[in-house]
């Protein structure tokens, strides 16, 4: 951490730092630690946002510094890819597709699916699969939040199209969790305006990097949940 350090460790004033869905993962108590460790005088304040904001508090000004889930479509913000991940569809326990190992996108795409209450397009299109409809099928369901759109897919309404990461920090009897095989995985970024950046935004992202470079593993086992040679994390 040398290189933070020789900005000083007597760096004071506020950081609000916005935050989607489980943030960074098994990585965001380590970041938080070290950040409050670094900066001890900074006031860090954090804030999680639903699925309405996908910007997490940036388009709002309410945050400094945002964890946000790619793509996001709102004008004159810059980020850093933080990791990947594999998406995954989310459905109902007694689906047609619960019991396979993987599927394609083109298994799910035409089916109804759960989507963010937000207006960005490309938002939208990402989590829908909207480049893999093959058919013009029912409008998707709008929910708020994760809670929301499981309980929603565990009814058989509609399937769900997430993360990795939910397999295992949110499982629930009601779904199952499949790797998605043939689309683009999810970038998780650390995103700020444009031109907007405090000493202490800079500061966090480049904590936020250390840490994670200096955990491999962690990391690994993150990006490629499903290998062979990582725990299998299916709910």
């Amino acid at each position: 951490m040398r290189s933070v350090r020789n900005i000083g460790l007597g760096g004071s004033g506020s950081l609000a730092l916005g935050f989607y869905t489980l943030a960074m993962l098994e990585l965001t108590t380590r970041v938080l630690r070290q950040f409050s460790r670094t900066f001890p005088n900074a006031d860090l304040r954090m804030q999680e946002y639903s699925f309405v904001d996908a910007t997490a508090g940036l388009a709002s000004r309410e945050s400094d510094l945002a964890v946000v889930r790619l793509p996001v479509s709102h004008p004159g913000l810059d980020w850093e890819v933080y990791f990947t991940e594999p998406r995954v569809a989310v459905v109902a326990a007694n689906h047609r597709l619960a019991s396979r190992e993987r599927i394609s996108a083109a298994e799910i795409a035409n089916e109804t699916l759960t989507i963010g209450r937000t207006d960005d397009a490309a938002y939208r299109a990402f989590w829908t699969l909207v480049d893999h409809r093959t058919a013009v099928g029912t409008p998707p369901i709008e929910t708020t939040s994760h809670a929301e759109e499981l309980e929603i897919v565990a009814t058989g309404r509609a399937s769900s199209i997430t993360a990795a990461c939910a397999a295992r920090f949110t499982p629930h009897a009601g779904v199952r969790f499949v790797p998605i095989d043939d689309v683009p995985p999810v970038e998780t970024a650390l995103a700020w305006r444009r031109g907007d950046e405090s000493p202490l935004v800079r500061q966090f992202v480049q904590i936020a990097r250390e840490v994670r470079d200096g955990l491999p593993e962690v990391l690994r086992a993150i990006e490629d949940p499903f290998s062979e040679h990582v725990p299998q994390w299916r709910g």
